[in-house]
């Protein structure tokens, strides 16, 4: 395969486009659908450049691995050892969303097709992190579906020679044309998972229906993480964002279960144009509650995957 590295990767089907950066861990910089209208709305809040892309201090479309969120003070125990990451989030003493995002994979397929479109990329991790020394192979897989849907694919194998901890989770900053202000949310049935002032679980659950149904975000401050309520028992959910005056809007399915994304995090940035809808497969600080922790073992995979639809009415 040709070397992509520091190329912005391109995959369309009839329906969608799909800009992905290598470079800078698998970054998502934009997605395109066209309405049945025939307009193109374009729905994710990217980078404008490289230097943009040096600077992404809000980790805006890259994949999280080997956890999501805040691990405290960078810091773990795992079989009786101890281990330390940096932290990344200085002002919190925190590492935050791990390192995958400034490793560069290789493009390991760059298909396009009349029924599906992919990209693959992989990381071949050799464990030389002092913080995380635990051999894997990750995969990050794009597809551009005939039925006008991106679905995005993790896989993790364990190269490693006994059980490693792991968490994956996915952070995109979708846009709709509007304010966040302005934007309608629905979340699925969530429990809200309560934070200390460093942003780490309290060991606080809440109920959390106001957005049960399809509600104006206003001037709500979302910096929140979500457990699902239903994992247990059905095998996905979704999360609806939209835009009442375009009339349009997105609709973000995760796979949930048994080692799935069963954590959910809603996050609006500063300039509040944006929102961050992030499945997760753990609760923040994973590594030291052990709250959705995946344990595996050797030679093991773990996979998990959601899914982006356009939708042009509300269910």
């Amino acid at each position: 395969m040709s070397d992509y590295s520091k190329q912005t990767l391109r995959i369309t089907n009839s329906q969608i486009a799909l800009e992905v950066v290598p470079e800078f861990g698998g970054l998502l910089n934009r997605l395109d659908f066209t309405t049945a209208a025939g307009k193109v709305v374009s729905v994710v809040a990217g980078l404008a450049g490289r230097a943009q892309m040096m600077q992404n201090n809000q980790y805006r479309g890259v994949p999280l691995y080997p956890f999501p969120n805040r691990l405290d003070a960078g810091a773990y125990h795992h079989h009786g050892a101890s281990y330390q990451l940096e932290c990344n989030e200085a002002e919190l003493n925190n590492n935050l969303h791990g390192f995958l995002y400034k490793l560069t994979p290789e493009v390991r397929a760059l298909t396009e097709g009349d029924t599906a479109s992919d990209i693959v990329l992989g990381y071949r991790y050799d464990g030389s992190l002092s913080g995380y020394p635990f051999a894997a192979d990750i995969e990050q897989a794009y597809r551009l579906a005939a039925d006008a849907s991106l679905t995005m694919t993790y896989r993790v194998t364990n190269l490693h020679g006994d059980v490693v901890p792991v968490g994956l989770g996915w952070h995109p900053y979708f846009s709709l044309g509007c304010s966040a202000d302005d934007m309608e949310l629905q979340l699925p049935p969530v429990q809200r998972l309560l934070m200390n002032e460093r942003m780490l679980p309290s060991g606080e659950v809440e109920p959390f229906e106001y957005f049960r149904d399809s509600r104006r975000i206003a001037d709500w401050s979302f910096d929140d993480n979500f457990v699902l309520c239903d994992a247990g028992s059905i095998t996905d959910v979704t999360t609806t964002i939209w835009n009442p005056q375009g009339q349009f809007g997105l609709q973000l399915s995760q796979v949930c279960g048994d080692r799935a994304y069963n954590y959910l995090q809603v996050f609006i940035p500063p300039d509040r144009k944006s929102i961050a809808i992030e499945p997760m497969t753990c609760g923040v600080n994973a590594f030291n509650t052990g709250a959705g922790l995946i344990e595996l073992d050797p030679g093991a995979v773990l996979e998990v995957s959601c899914r982006v639809q356009l939708i042009e009415r509300l269910p």
